[in-house]
C-alpha cells in the first residue's frame, strides 16, 4: 500500500463532487486501517513474523505537489537511513515508535 491513512484536515468545497471525492477519500484510508489491523491481529495470533512500515514524523518535509523531485529524492534517502538504522519496521502497524530491530539474511 502506497498512501497516506493518518487522518489529515482539509476544507471541502461545498458541491456534491468535493463533498463525495473528500467522503470517498475518508472512507478508503478507514477501510486500509481496518485491513491492516486485520493482518496484524492474524499475524499475532498465528505467530506469524509480519511488520509494517510507514513514514512518520521524523520525515518532516512536506510534497509542494505530485512527483515533486526534490520531494521524492528526500524521502527516499530518509528511507535508505531508518532502513540502515534498523527502525524502519514494527509489528504493530500502529504503534508510534519503531520496535523491530530489522533483520540482516
Amino acid at each position: 500500500m502506497n498512501a497516506q491513512l493518518s487522518p489529515e484536515f482539509q476544507v471541502t468545497e461545498r458541491n456534491t463532487l468535493s463533498v463525495l471525492g473528500r467522503g470517498m477519500s475518508v472512507a478508503i484510508k478507514a477501510a486500509s486501517r481496518a485491513a491492516m489491523g486485520v493482518h496484524a491481529g492474524f499475524a499475532q495470533r498465528t505467530g506469524l513474523n509480519m511488520q509494517f512500515t510507514h513514514i512518520d514524523g521524523r520525515f518532516k518535509q512536506s510534497a509542494p505537489g505530485p512527483f515533486d523531485q526534490d520531494y521524492m529524492k528526500a524521502l527516499f534517502e530518509f528511507g535508505v537511513r531508518v532502513a540502515k538504522e534498523g527502525s524502519a519496521f514494527r509489528r504493530n502497524p500502529f504503534e508510534r515508535s519503531p520496535v523491530v530491530t530489522a533483520e540482516r539474511r
